[in-house]
């Protein structure tokens, strides 16, 4: 079975227990993953919201694209942060797709350096459009950051 397929059969609280590495193998190895689960068919569709950008900098970095929110069921982030420093991610959200009207959502989360991290995000913490934030408090030196949204899509209901 693949770990697409073992995460399709999980609760939010068995989810959180993979590691950041299994969860990664999933995003990388693919971009829609359909299941049917009690009746019920979803989607996830995984999008990188920044794709391996060099930072060297302490300034706040937005993801260019604002991703839509409205079938989601529920959704959640992966965050590999290959460069030297502590990065801070912080989800933004929109009423609609205008790159200018973002606000942030919710705490902002320290990913250490050289790591990858995972969130999941609670149903409440939502708006119609997100992104993604990243900053640094000292600028790194080396390395890139990749951001991924997953979002979990209800198709039907039997």
């Amino acid at each position: 079975m693949t770990i697409a397929n073992e995460i399709a059969r999980l609760s939010r609280a068995q989810l959180e227990r993979f590691t950041a590495q299994e969860l990664a193998a999933l995003i990388r190895g693919l971009g829609v993953v359909v299941q049917e689960l009690q009746g019920r068919k979803y989607e996830t569709r995984n999008f990188a919201v920044l794709d391996a950008v060099t930072i060297r900098d302490t300034n706040n970095h937005d993801s260019p694209v604002l991703i839509d929110l409205y079938q989601a069921e529920n959704y959640g982030w992966l965050i590999n942060n290959l460069t030297d420093q502590v990065l801070t991610f912080r989800i933004v959200g929109a009423l609609n797709n205008a790159a200018n009207a973002k606000a942030p959502l919710g705490d902002p989360f320290p990913v250490a350096a050289n790591s990858m991290d995972c969130f999941s995000v609670p149903k409440d913490l939502w708006l119609p459009f997100i992104g993604a934030r990243v900053s640094f408090g000292t600028a790194p030196t080396t390395g890139k950051v990749t951001v991924v949204l997953c979002r979990r899509e209800l198709k039907w209901e039997r």
